[in-house]
């Protein structure tokens, strides 16, 4: 995979994923933003995209009734920023969470796809000098984030 860093305004990109996906989102969830503020990071903004359609994707396809909620924000004490898809959906055990990452892995083994999404998107999001933090309560929902370091620019 190729990559293309460069600077990339945070609510820039967040605002264009909600605009792209509004009409992707079925009608029956409330789709909302929560962004506080601007901050830039470095970055392949196509491939970091890429993996943020992925947590809107799986949050859609796990999510029967209630919310699901992209945004972003600085991490407090910290020069890292967080790029967020959070959702009211059926949520993943410690157990699932384990291996959520993991080639292969599918929580409904009925559900579309490979099982390849997540360890996809970690392996791009390390090529981005990332990480993916994961908080999630089993029948409660889940908190996808990319978190990357803020760009100070030079």
């Amino acid at each position: 995979m190729k990559f293309e860093k460069e600077s990339c305004s945070v609510k820039e990109l967040v605002d264009d994923l909600y605009l792209a996906h509004q009409l992707l989102v079925p009608t029956h969830l409330r789709f909302s933003k929560e962004a506080e503020g601007d901050l830039f990071i470095y970055t392949d903004k196509k491939r970091l995209s890429q993996v943020i359609t992925n947590f809107l994707t799986n949050a859609c396809k796990f999510t029967n009734s209630g919310y699901i909620k992209l945004g972003f924000k600085h991490l407090r004490g910290t020069d890292e920023a967080a790029i967020f898809v959070e959702d009211s959906g059926i949520g993943l055990s410690e157990e699932e969470q384990e291996k959520v990452f993991s080639r292969f892995f599918k929580q409904d083994e009925f559900s579309q796809g490979a099982g390849l999404g997540l360890s996809i998107c970690q392996g791009i999001v390390q090529n981005l000098g990332g990480r993916i933090a994961l908080s999630s309560k089993l029948g409660k929902g889940s908190r996808f984030s990319v978190v990357l370091p803020v760009y100070k620019g030079g």
